[in-house]
């Protein structure tokens, strides 16, 4: 019999089998399963004593024991020698003041000093004090400090303008800023208008000047030279150029920060009726070199520096009937009663119906194009089969009303139409009124003939091409 070989380790319920024999882990012993297990055997010797296993680890460390008693205090020792003095000790701090000693005797009243001589004359609340003639002074009725506020006022209601505050620079006198009031347009009191006046500030052929700077750059100048007024924002001198030889008395210049590829811009904001916002913007594309609008920051109108004008997303559209593109400044005709607006472009479909002749099509179709007063249509119709009589074959249902002073002509393609004998197959298409008619002409010389439904074959077709001039 071979011998066992139990497993090492083994868990609950383990088995293991061997010559016949299996054994199951009750997890403290292996207990044979099968076959039937006999009557338990004599309890073996018991076997020798193992090898010593090794040390196990160290302990933790005990906690450590109270301390012992105090042992009792030995004998006092003999007293040591008297140590040097010590250096002398920092002052004390400064003892509180003596209480106050009783006011002095009152001394003799001085002599009294000379009366003054300066008086103030028409002296009230708030009112500041000038100097006059002498020692006069004066209180100004019209010049008043209360709480922080300087006030100059004028002396009275006046239709003039009112000088209340001079700002004198260097030079004569007459230089500098006076600001004032005065009547604004219309108004019959002195209280409607703020003067401010640069008087001969400059002595360059630009004259007069307000300036408005911050931090040093100049942000908004107002000027003034004889007859010309002029405003420019970041720009010092907006004086107006000549256009065309002509004068230019007023200017709003938007100027441009130094630099390349700046722009000038003038923004206009408004909401419609249910509050949408909406902008406008007009600027002077610097980097492009062109003058630019835009809606809603979309470009709408471009002008070239070459004076080229574009309309970059839109319609142009003329409003009022009768206007349009002129152009009076090329030259005329040798004939009469030119006309050089171009007031209408149109193009779409009409549609042919048959107003003579006992004739039905299964096609029918037309376009037309309309610049100005001239029309120009295409038309078609085809098959069918219902052809009858002996009347002439009539088209209307034009696009626009034929107003032209004779009949307009035109050209037309024929299929399966039999032209009779006595006749050429030489046939014009042309307008009689508001009707389109189509003429054969007689092949002996005599008086032509319309074109009559009885002869079209089944299937027939007519196409063609006419141009006539309407009223508007």
């Amino acid at each position: 019999m071979a011998a066992f070989d139990f497993p090492n380790s083994p868990s609950l319920n383990d088995t293991y089998a061997a010559n016949g024999f299996t054994y199951k882990w009750n997890g403290t012993k292996w207990v044979r399963s099968s076959p039937s297990i006999g009557a338990q055997g004599a309890t073996g010797p018991t076997g020798s004593t193992g090898a010593q296993g090794a040390t196990g680890p160290t302990g933790a460390q005990g906690a450590t024991a109270a301390a012992g008693a105090q042992g009792a205090a030995g004998a006092q020792g003999a007293a040591g020698a008297q140590g040097a003095a010590g250096a002398q000790g920092a002052a004390g701090a400064q003892g509180a003041a003596g209480a106050q000693g009783n006011a002095g005797a009152q001394g003799a009243t001085g002599s009294t000093g000379p009366s003054g001589s300066a008086t103030i004359s028409n002296n009230a609340d708030d009112r500041v004090i000038t100097g006059g003639s002498g020692t006069n002074l004066v209180a100004e009725s019209t010049m008043t400090y209360t709480s922080s506020l300087l006030k100059l006022a004028t002396g009275s209601s006046t239709s003039t303008d009112a000088e209340l505050l001079h700002l004198v620079g260097g030079g004569t006198s007459n230089r500098g800023l006076k600001i004032g009031t005065g009547r604004a347009t219309g108004a019959s009191q002195n209280h409607a208008a703020a003067i401010y006046d640069a008087i001969n500030s400059e002595s360059n052929g630009y004259g007069s000047q307000h300036r408005f700077k911050i931090a040093g750059t100049d942000c908004f100048t107002i000027g003034y030279n004889g007859d010309f007024g002029y405003v420019g924002i970041n720009d010092t001198i907006p004086y107006p150029d000549a256009v065309s030889g002509n004068t230019v008395n007023t200017c709003l210049e938007l100027g441009s920060p130094s630099g390349t590829d700046t722009a000038s811009v003038i923004k206009l904001i408004g909401r419609q009726g249910d509050g949408t916002l909406n902008k406008c913007q007009i600027q002077w594309a610097g980097a492009n070199n062109r003058f630019d609008i835009t809606v809603n920051g979309n470009q709408a109108l471009q002008i070239q520096a070459n004076k080229d004008v574009e309309v970059t997303d839109g319609d142009l559209v003329i409003g009022t009937s009768g206007h349009g593109i002129s152009f009076a400044a090329t030259a005329d005709g040798t004939g009469s009663s030119q006309a050089e607006i171009l007031d209408d472009y149109e193009e779409g479909s009409w549609t042919p119906t048959v107003s003579t002749g006992n004739a039905s099509f299964s096609t029918v179709s037309g376009r037309y194009v309309k610049i100005g007063r001239q029309v120009t249509i295409w038309y078609r119709i085809a098959g069918g089969g219902s052809y009858s009589g002996s009347s002439s074959l009539g088209i209307q249902g034009l696009p626009f009303t034929n107003n032209t002073a004779f009949n307009p002509i035109g050209t037309a393609e024929f299929y399966k139409i039999l032209f009779a004998n006595g006749y050429s197959d030489h046939v014009t298409a042309y307008l009689a009124g508001q009707t389109m008619l189509w003429l054969r002409n007689a092949s002996s010389g005599g008086s032509g003939n319309y074109l009559t439904v009885d002869l079209f074959y089944s299937s027939a077709s007519i196409s063609g091409v006419i141009t006539y001039e309407t009223n508007s």
